[in-house]
């Protein structure tokens, strides 16, 4: 192998060997550095062993810390398996403590080594990620002194493999926990315990659990109890044995519950001071000395033996009220008919004040939304039967109701059973507040603050976004304590929420005070802090409530929170007694290909990999596609020419969001949406790239590109208003003329012209759920209804005889006569879209094939698991000083 080039990588030398595979020194020729590969043996394993691996290693390739060997590509070659990873230049832990001769490590190093593994293994158990693998031999020590863990997403290879080979099954038992020993379902609390085991052999030079064969260790791991430290060697604190004891607490839940707490214990030792001397405490009388009978010592000793009994019942007692509460985090498993869906714009959970409940969104196989309720003393969640097409959960203040937003309205819903009850219009996405004063929200993009009944009825205006201060919009608010201010967030006029601003609103005056710019989703804790999002950050900092002030300086509390920068929303909710739930960040990068799908579903890429691709839209001549393409703080238009597979970037503005892109009838420009420094709206550029980017006509709607006659003079879009929602809009080209063409209270949106241009096709939730409509063009008048069950994104073949939409993943085809008179078939289901499968804008010229974005990363991406911590205000205190 040595001088060999696999793929693009150039082996260098061979650097170990074991039951694993074979690592290999290796030059990555395309980036000039220096790389470890591991090829894997993977022949001892089925096929669905080795896809559920490679996923387990792609989630683990995620992972971004200084303390965590970062894996650069897993790759198959001649049906060989390899990782590429970061070549760490250092010794293992195993052989730093063997090059000793067994010897003991310095304490307070071995504390430095555990904490930095413990750094490394947070960040992983963050993201819902377990090492289950966590051994001397695979933390590598650099020459720097720093920790970097090898290894992430193999140990379930490992453990499911046949080797029995002397040190590496042998070697790997000794640091297993019980539960995994027994071959029981594990969570991140073996990485705790095998770290324990880390440290208890850098300390002590040895193993707290030996055997001569592998029965023998796990015998000793499930019965026997680990010598003392202080036994071993002296000069070791006697706290760091309690440490050492809980860490290896051979019940799970006793056992140190989050890794973030062992090295707070650790940094609290003296490690200066020498412990206690182990000898006798019976006391010998001296020699010669008597014992009275009737003597008063006995009476002396039980006086004081009961003061001291008094004082520490006393002391206990006190230390009972004043020692925080254990923080505790676990895991929801969530089955895959009722997981939860990434990269969504709303936020999908929502906490009871008493912390008892909790509500989250779910998408079924059909793409429909439901919220289901899971109370944390039950197994199973329930659904929430009536929140069909729910999202934006949130609870009232007596945590009897829930609060919810559904089809262009705002709803509530009694936990206790019976229908969901209509509050208003709302669009939703944007999170509501449940005061006593009523119900707090935003009922569209880009508007400011309403105020609603919780009985429902006319909502009014709070706020206004002020256009002279670039405020693009108001959401996410907060009723404070006081019940007389809400916290809020300030939508900046760039695309990026790490550039909003955070203000507080007086309900009585009416006054905005700004707080800082820098963050997005501000909530205030009890605890005397604001937390907020920035940089994919959970941040913290105290807050004086009185003075409504930043008092403090930002403090980073999570960085494994799912989250959208694009609309400031994280998924994390927390009560007012201190349960937090949140869905951790488990979605790589996208890499999105274009495809056809023919009329029975089935796909056939044509494109190579383009990135993170949110939409597509074919030209008319189908040479062409325009692409929608999400960046890391805009977004930005780009073509891509079929035949040759070139992409050239249309649009690429930093201070831009572009995307929605769609063409005008003639195939020479390239419309779509965007969110800037100036208007909000549509606009269009040439396709030969040439001349300016042109402001069409403004739109606050966020959701749909629009459509255009088949004369190219009127464009149709819907757009938002505070009162009516979204309605429908006509932009007469040569005229420059805007008018409305449908707007009622209702939410109207996605409009699509028929070929003939005598049509116009769209969505409303006029009967309680998005359905499609028609209505003719220009007449406006009579309306025809095409679906009953649901139903958006309609569009129309090529030649009129048939319209198409979506109800959720179905693809419905109806047949259209258009001429000489309209009538519509009977709505049926062409095919369901496949997982990773996104319908795009286009169709082939034959009508037998639709455009299509096919992601291996998205494939739908579900969290298969929600986090909980309870108590999470202790861990706020101790992490970020100064609140009350």
């Amino acid at each position: 192998m040595i001088g060999k080039n696999i793929s693009h990588y150039k082996i260098l030398e061979k650097l170990g060997e074991g039951g694993m595979g074979v690592v290999y020194k290796a030059e990555d020729t395309r980036l000039e550095r220096t790389v470890a590969l591991k090829f894997l043996s993977l022949t001892s394993i089925g096929d669905e062993e080795k896809k559920r691996f490679k996923r387990e290693a792609k989630a683990a390739a995620s992972l971004n810390h200084p303390n965590i060997a970062t894996v650069f590509a897993i790759d198959e070659v001649d049906d060989q398996t390899f990782i590429a990873m970061e070549y760490v230049e250092g010794k293992s832990l195993e052989e730093l403590v063997g090059a000793n001769g067994g010897k003991p490590m310095a304490i307070d190093k071995a504390i430095d080594y555990a904490t930095q593994t413990a750094a490394g293994l947070q960040a992983a158990h963050e993201k819902g990620i377990t090492h289950r693998d966590i051994k001397s031999a695979n933390i590598m020590v650099t020459d720097k002194g720093q920790i970097k863990i090898m290894d992430f997403g193999l140990a379930k290879l490992a453990n499911r493999s046949k080797l029995t080979q002397l040190g590496t099954t042998l070697g790997t038992a000794a640091y297993m926990s019980p539960e995994q020993s027994r071959g029981e379902n594990t969570d991140h609390r073996t990485d705790i315990w095998s770290l324990g085991v880390v440290l208890y052999e850098m300390i002590s030079g040895q193993m707290p659990f030996k055997g001569d064969y592998e029965q023998a260790v796990i015998y000793s791991i499930q019965n026997e109890e680990p010598e003392p430290l202080t036994a071993l060697r002296s000069g070791v604190p006697i706290a760091l044995d309690g440490i050492i004891n809980k860490a290896l607490a051979k019940d799970a839940s006793i056992r140190y519950q989050n890794v973030e707490e062992l090295p707070a214990d650790l940094k609290a030792l003296d490690t200066a001071s020498l412990s206690q001397s182990r000898i006798s405490t019976t006391s010998q009388p001296p020699p010669g000395s008597k014992l009275v009978a009737g003597s008063r010592l006995p009476w002396v000793l039980f006086g004081i033996s009961l003061l001291t009994l008094l004082v520490l019942v006393v002391f206990w007692q006190t230390r009972q009220r004043d020692e925080p509460r254990r923080v505790t985090r676990f895991t929801i498993p969530l089955p895959a008919e009722h997981a939860v869906v990434y990269g969504t714009d709303w936020v999908q959970q929502a906490v009871s004040p008493d912390g008892r409940k909790i509500v989250y969104v779910t998408q079924n196989s059909r793409g429909v939304s439901q919220l289901y309720l899971r109370d944390l003393e039950e197994i199973e969640p329930t659904p929430i039967s009536g929140t069909e097409g729910g999202s934006d959960p949130f609870f009232s203040p007596d945590g009897q109701w829930i609060g919810f937003s559904a089809s262009g309205r705002l709803w509530k819903i009694s936990l206790f059973g019976g229908k969901p009850l209509s509050l208003c219009n709302a669009v939703g996405g944007l999170t509501a507040a449940w005061g006593e004063g009523g119900i707090i929200f935003t009922p569209q993009f880009n508007l400011g603050l309403w105020q609603v009944s919780e009985d429902g009825g006319e909502p009014k205006a709070l706020t206004e976004p002020d256009e002279a201060k670039q405020e693009a919009g108001h959401r996410f608010p907060q009723i404070l304590p006081d019940g007389e201010h809400v916290l809020f967030t300030i939508k900046p006029p760039s695309s990026h929420f790490d550039e909003a601003t955070v203000a507080t609103l007086s309900l009585k005056t009416g006054k905005i005070k700004r707080l800082f710019t820098g963050g997005s989703f501000a909530r205030y804790l009890p605890t005397g802090h604001l937390v907020y999002m920035l940089d994919q950050k959970l941040m913290a900092v105290a807050f004086d409530l009185d003075r409504l002030e930043v008092v403090g300086t930002p403090v980073k509390l999570l960085e494994s929170v799912t989250y959208n920068v694009y609309f400031g929303s994280p998924q994390l909710a927390f009560s007012n007694s201190g349960t937090l739930v949140y869905l951790p960040q488990n979605m790589g990068p996208a890499n999105v290909r274009l495809a056809w799908l023919d009329r029975s579903g089935k796909a056939s890429l044509i494109s190579k990999e383009l990135g993170s691709v949110s939409s597509a839209s074919l030209s008319p001549d189908g040479k062409w596609v325009a692409l929608g393409i999400a960046a890391p703080v805009s977004g930005k238009i780009a073509l891509l020419e079929l035949k040759r597979q070139v992409l050239t970037h249309l649009t690429a503005d930093p201070d831009y969001h572009d995307n929605l892109p769609f063409w005008t009838p003639d195939g020479e420009r390239v419309i779509f949406r965007s969110a800037g420094l100036s208007n909000m709206g549509l606009y269009w550029k040439r396709r030969d790239g040439t001349g300016d980017t042109q402001h069409l006509v403004l739109s606050n709607a966020l959701d749909g590109g629009g459509s255009w006659s088949p004369d190219g003079k009127v464009l149709v879009y819907s757009d938002a208003a505070p009162k009516t929602l979204s309605d429908i809009w006509l932009f007469n080209y040569p005229e420059k003329r805007v008018e409305m063409f449908w707007g009622t209270t209702f939410q109207e949106i996605e409009p699509a012209f028929s070929p003939d241009g005598r049509w116009i096709a769209y969505c409303s939730n006029e009967s309680g759920i998005l359905d499609i409509y028609l209505r003719p063009f220009p007449a406006k008048e009579p309306k025809v209804s095409i679906s009953n069950d649901g139903g958006r994104v309609p569009f129309w073949s090529r030649d009129g005889s048939e319209l198409f939409y979506l109800n959720g993943r179905r693809l419905m085809v109806v047949p259209m006569q258009l001429q000489p008179k309209l009538k519509p078939g009977i709505p049926k289901e062409l095919f369901k879209l496949p997982p990773g499968i996104r319908l795009a804008n286009g169709m082939s010229k034959d009508g037998q094939k639709f455009l299509a974005l096919q992601s291996e990363a998205e494939k739908r991406p579900r969290a298969q698991h929600l986090v909980v911590v309870q108590n999470w205000f202790e861990e706020v205190k101790r992490k970020v000083p100064g609140g009350d």
